[in-house]
This record gives structure tokens, sequence and C-alpha cells, in this order.
């Protein structure tokens, strides 16, 4: 644990060091994905709604609304380590007959 008296500058060099540490551990693992499962996350959407100010450097005013994307996870069963992704592709598997 971190002692009480130790100064930000010090835990901060503690904390990264900890962290660039991790973040070996997990470049390093051999990682065994779980099957593939379905996942949703909230992003933001910025809606243009016009110009603030005049001149010739008005600035440009945004709205921003939550919108829900739908994706893939996967999780490294190791380590712990989730991937997250948008995209997939189409299989096609077997033949059927057609009369």
């Amino acid at each position: 644990m971190a002692n009480e008296q130790e100064k930000l500058a010090d835990r901060v060099s503690r904390l990264s060091a900890e962290l660039d540490k991790a973040r070996r551990q997990i470049g390093e693992c051999r990682h065994e994905f779980s099957q593939p499962y379905q996942a949703t996350r909230t992003v933001k959407d910025a809606v243009f709604k016009g110009y603030r100010g005049h001149g010739s450097d008005p600035e440009p005013v945004y709205e921003y609304f939550d919108n829900t994307e739908y994706g893939w996870e996967r999780k490294c069963v190791k380590c712990g380590l989730t991937q997250y992704t948008t995209k997939s592709k189409l299989i096609i598997t077997g033949h059927k007959p057609a009369f």
C-alpha cells in the first residue's frame, strides 16, 4: 500500500511504472480468447448546429447525442484483455440443393 506521506509526484511515478509493467505483461500474454459475443456501447454523435460569432473565424457549435453502437466483444481468459469491434465478415458454409 502507498504510504500516507507519499508525495503526489512520487505516487505518479510509482503508478506510471506499475502501469507500464502491466501493459508489458498484457503484451507478453499468449492470449486465449473466449468466443465472441454480441455487445453494445454508448457513443457520442455530434450534430452540427451552426456557427457562433461573426467575422473571419466563427466558432462551430455542435450538439452531442448518445447513440448505441452494436458490435462484438471477446475476452482473454488468461489476462482479461477485452477486444471490441463493430466489423463483421460474411461466412458462407455448405450447399443447399436448388430444385
